[in-house]
């Protein structure tokens, strides 16, 4: 689709994004450190966000950009983002990923779905 990734990271999270970044032969590009207002500047103008309930993917969907929220063991029907063009996605509580780490995401044809009609 002619998209370009970029990760976005907090304070806590710069190695584990350049990890990530690096990972992917140069596919993923790091954002630079960023405050709130910086942080919506980005997600405003990108084509897509892609996150977990946290203060930044909330932050992006109260800027109008197409933003899909991936849900653990929250409820997105109460802490959801709210926008015209938000959406969330929620792992089965009780169901663990591979590694036995916590509550499992929804398969990916479903992510990718909501993908789509985001960007409809």
């Amino acid at each position: 689709r002619g998209l370009e990734p970029v990760i976005k990271w907090g304070p806590s999270e710069e190695v584990r994004a350049n990890a990530l970044a690096a990972a992917s032969g140069g596919l993923l590009l790091l954002a630079p450190p960023a405050g709130p207002a910086a942080t919506a500047r980005l997600a405003f103008h990108a084509a897509l966000v892609v996150g977990v309930d946290s203060g930044p993917t909330h932050l992006a969907a109260a800027t109008g950009a197409p933003t899909l929220a991936l849900f653990g063991p929250t409820d997105p029907g109460r802490f959801g983002p709210v926008g015209l063009h938000a959406a969330a996605l929620r792992g089965e509580a009780g169901h663990y990923n591979r590694r036995g780490e916590g509550p499992s995401l929804p398969e990916t044809d479903e992510i990718l779905r909501a993908i789509d009609r985001l960007l409809a």
